[in-house]
């Protein structure tokens, strides 16, 4: 199988990459690759869950973990009396 991007390409020949694919994995996708262009990158970064979107924008674009939110809470602060 060929690689989909030069940092995927990157990784798998990285001492991580080699020891999740081996060395013969590696050489594989390497010789399916050859000779070919690849982007930079893949895909638009990481996805974002609509529930996540929708409480970020509830505290102006901060993002907070639901261990912030139990502190927050515990702690009596504004908007973060109703639970996560």
């Amino acid at each position: 199988m060929p690689w989909k991007s030069e940092a995927q390409r990157r990784w798998g020949n990285s001492p991580s990459g080699e020891k999740a694919l081996g060395k013969a994995g590696v050489h594989e996708w390497d010789e399916a690759t050859k000779g070919k262009s690849l982007p930079e990158k893949i895909g638009g970064g990481a996805k974002v869950s609509s529930e996540h979107k929708a409480n970020s924008t509830k505290h102006g674009g901060e993002h907070y973990s639901q261990h912030d939110h139990e502190a927050l809470k515990r702690a009596g602060h504004p908007g973060h009396q109703g639970g996560y």
